[in-house]
């Protein structure tokens, strides 16, 4: 008779253990297309951001470009760069003059996350043109940082594993102690 209960026994728990692995499976492929899912609305959300407000700053620049009032389109590109992910700003005239040039200018290096296909990469440029009577008068280029969206993915790479790892572990000591 005792025979039969640690069979018993042992059958149900190798029947409960199958069965939170393939939870776990089931629950880890799905955490895979939610990060994806996330990785791709965040960068779009940055980029959005960024096309907004390299449009706005085309505006402007347009604006300074007739007026000859630099200082305040100087005030909205400082604004735009203290926004924190927007990382430089130069706006050039059509002749290739340089009209503003804001930002820190980061040295190229090895970006690593950028490897990884739940990361962005730290920098990415956008260029918008400006236009003045309907004729192209210089282009505004804007290099930002994706490290918003890093540090976003960053969080939803390390917290929910473990937390599942922590609950999964509990429920089989649970189970065999």
């Amino acid at each position: 008779m005792a025979g039969q209960k640690t069979g018993r026994k042992t059958i149900a728990t190798g029947f409960i253990v199958t069965v939170l692995v393939i939870l776990v499976l089931g629950q880890g492929s799905l955490w895979v297309w939610f990060i994806y899912t996330q990785k791709d609305h965040n960068l779009q959300m940055l980029n959005d951001r960024m096309s907004m407000t390299g449009r706005m700053l085309s505006v402007f620049s347009a604006g300074a470009m007739v007026n000859g009032d630099v200082e305040r389109l100087t005030g909205c590109v400082d604004e735009a760069i203290n926004s924190g992910d927007i990382i430089s700003v130069r706006i050039l005239k059509s002749d290739g003059g340089v009209l503003i040039e804001k930002g820190t200018v980061p040295k190229p290096g090895k970006d690593f996350l950028g490897l990884l296909p739940f990361f962005v990469p730290s920098q990415n440029d956008m260029s918008f043109p400006v236009f003045i009577s309907g004729k192209e008068a210089g282009r505004v280029d804007i290099r930002y940082s994706g490290q918003t969206v890093n540090d976003v993915m960053k969080n939803l790479l390390t917290i929910p594993p473990l937390a599942q790892l922590i609950v999964f572990l509990l429920v089989i000591r649970t189970i065999y102690f």
